[in-house]
């Protein structure tokens, strides 16, 4: 069955597949069930997307901009359009 892509699933998608290592070997179909299964969220610089010690039930894929990994003060890492986060198990 072919399921049709809104405007956004195709213009994110290819971009996904190919930038996030972790979705390279997915079939087409497969892509699409994840596409469709997400959803797209924006943040404002500064604001916190999860915060340690709380309950990671989400998988964040960055599309574009930067995320940044804080503990306190200490910044550990800065992610790029094409990693990701979050749970993953």
């Amino acid at each position: 069955m072919k399921h049709q892509l809104s405007i956004a699933q195709r213009l994110w998608l290819p971009t996904l597949a190919l930038a996030v290592m972790l979705l390279v070997n997915l079939e087409p179909a497969q892509l699409d069930h994840l596409a469709r299964a997400g959803e797209v969220e924006s943040y404002n610089p500064g604001e916190s997307i999860v915060a340690e010690g709380s309950l990671g039930d989400a998988l964040f894929l960055i599309l574009s901009g930067q995320v940044a990994v804080h503990r306190g003060p200490q910044t550990f890492a800065t992610l790029s359009g094409g990693e990701y986060f979050g749970e993953m198990s």
